[in-house]
């Protein structure tokens, strides 16, 4: 049964209702928007909401603003309701049907939606209702995507089951073939790569789907050293092929009092033939991830190199003790406290191309383990200042903030493969970000990635060298990437931003909550995918 949209809702920071439908695109092609007028054209992404808050199911889960917003706009428009998808990530667009797909997501603190690990939903945008389109457990005969760790009444401040299962359950992201007939999606649970026929988006068709169109087919696991260290999520479309990111954690390196060893950190991204069902033996394109990063936080972000006996944020393996990120026992975090936490892990969380270029969006996993003015999984702990809100800004014991420190990598097409951006340089183009110490040997192409302010904006040089959330969105013939990202232009909130693809300069961002919101996780991942749509969405929600 299709869940409707909420009927009295309003979305925090001017979010505006869209209370008509406009007529639905005439294109079923990914091409990002062909036959959508310009100032129609709208990117989505999907907001993540603390399950504890008040205000929770008031909260929508998919939100967007137009595509040429102006910069430090705050526009954001509801699109599906939190109650009837839960916590999601990936996101698609069935352009012929109007309808947003968006697949399940494991996040500590935020619930999973009602139809569990595995669940795809269809939002239709004509009328804002959302339906599930795929139950991925059921079809693939068990639970492919893994099983729910909460299980029955949660404990939202500790949320203590979950911390060491994000990244091994639920959904990756999911992307619709360029023909838009086919939807893939990654499996974080039995790290395989699923299909779906979207024929049942078209009118007439019947929801859920109840088959699958091919086989599950297992993701390579190769690139890394242990396969056990092999987390895939990402996914990109390209020229007919599917690219699947798949990241080397190290976890396995990980002992008592060590971080791990970082030079094992890798990132790989395979390519599946369709027609064929299969991928390739070899990555694609691989890269180490043991470069470095610039500051946690720096009293100038636009000094170069980092400013000396700044607390590195550099990318670490994933760490499965939780002790360790809040603080606790050694190595401890980033700046070892136990209020701010910072222990970047890379995961490779989106693909896209750019005249052949690819690009690659990293999100920092600490951020999905972590959360906005919440506990530590010992459950024992409590806050000491009844007024959790004000007991998180004064920093109590018992309360902490998680970061969420991603990236953006480029790498140029070269021959049949591709090149690593080097120092702030990519396919004989170069950035400002040459020499900044931020990235693959010294440098960074995306220099502007930094926050709050990035520029310095309104005389603040402070802020995070490193701000991604991790998704990614490029449209055909324009110059310029859209991401997600923490503190666009505010201290503890989340956007969206646009970056220069020659430049590698911030060139716009928006915002769509902030510290006030306490429904949102500040600087720990508060957003997922992104995508876009056409045309304004019949959701009245708030």
């Amino acid at each position: 049964m299709p869940i409707p949209a909420l009927a009295t809702r309003r979305f925090s920071l001017s979010i505006a209702i869209a209370l008509a439908t406009l007529p639905l695109p005439t294109t079923a092609n990914t091409a990002a928007g062909a036959d959508c007028p310009a100032g129609n054209v709208q990117v989505v992404t999907t907001a993540l909401i603390q399950a504890e808050d008040a205000n929770a199911a008031n909260q929508a889960s998919i939100i967007g603003l137009p595509y040429q917003a102006p910069h430090r706009s705050r526009d954001f428009r509801g699109e599906a309701a939190e109650p009837a998808t839960g916590s999601v990530y990936g996101l698609a667009y069935h352009a012929s049907s109007n309808t947003l797909l968006s697949g399940a997501f494991l996040k500590r603190f935020a619930a999973l939606g009602p139809h569990g690990t595995g669940a795809i939903y269809a939002t239709d945008r004509r009328t804002g209702q959302t339906t599930l389109f795929a139950d991925l457990n059921r079809l693939g005969g068990g639970a492919v995507a893994g099983n729910d760790p909460r299980g029955g009444a949660t404990d939202w401040f500790h949320d203590a089951a979950s911390f060491d299962k994000v990244g091994f359950v639920g959904l990756g992201d999911i992307d619709l073939s360029e023909d838009q007939q086919t939807l893939y999606a990654v499996s974080l649970g039995d790290r395989k790569l699923y299909q779906l026929d979207t024929a049942a988006l078209n009118a007439g068709g019947k929801l859920p789907v109840n088959q699958l169109k091919a086989a599950p087919v297992a993701i390579p696991l190769n690139a890394c050293s242990n396969p056990q260290d092999a987390r895939p999520m990402g996914l990109g479309i390209h020229d007919g092929q599917v690219y699947v990111g798949v990241t080397c954690t190290a976890q396995s390196t990980v002992g008592s009092g060590s971080i791990g060893d970082t030079k094992q950190l890798k990132a790989a991204v395979y390519r599946f033939d369709p027609q064929a069902q299969r991928f390739d033996n070899a990555p694609a394109f691989s890269t180490p991830l043991n470069y470095p990063r610039g500051c946690v936080y720096s009293s100038n972000i636009m000094a170069a190199p980092p400013e000396p006996g700044c607390f590195d944020t550099n990318w670490r393996p994933w760490q499965p003790d939780w002790r360790v990120v809040y603080g606790r026992i050694a190595p401890g975090n980033a700046q070892q406290t136990n209020f701010n936490l910072e222990y970047p892990q890379p995961w490779l969380s989106d693909v896209e191309f750019d005249n052949g270029d690819m690009l690659l969006g990293f999100r920092d996993l600490n951020g999905d383990r972590t959360g906005y003015c919440k506990g530590s999984p010992d459950t024992t702990e409590n806050p000491q200042v009844p007024n959790t809100q004000d007991a998180c800004k004064a920093g109590t014991m018992g309360i902490q903030q998680g970061n969420g420190a991603g990236d953006i990598l480029r790498a140029c097409a070269a021959g049949s493969g591709w090149v690593l951006e080097s120092n702030g340089s990519c396919g004989g183009q170069r950035t400002v970000g040459q020499n900044n110490g931020q990235g693959p040997q010294g440098g960074e192409y995306y220099w502007n990635d930094q926050g709050s302010g990035g520029t310095g904006a309104g005389g603040d040089t402070r802020g995070h060298h490193q701000t991604a959330m991790g998704a990614l969105l490029q449209l055909p013939q324009r110059g310029e990437i859209v991401t997600t990202a923490m503190n666009p232009f505010d201290f503890y909130s989340g956007g969206i931003e646009w970056y220069g693809n020659q430049q590698g300069n911030s060139i716009r961002r928006a915002e769509a909550y902030n510290s006030k919101d306490y429904w949102g996780f500040g600087k720990a991942n508060g957003l997922g995918d992104l995508e876009w749509v056409c045309g304004n969405s019949g959701y009245r929600g708030r």
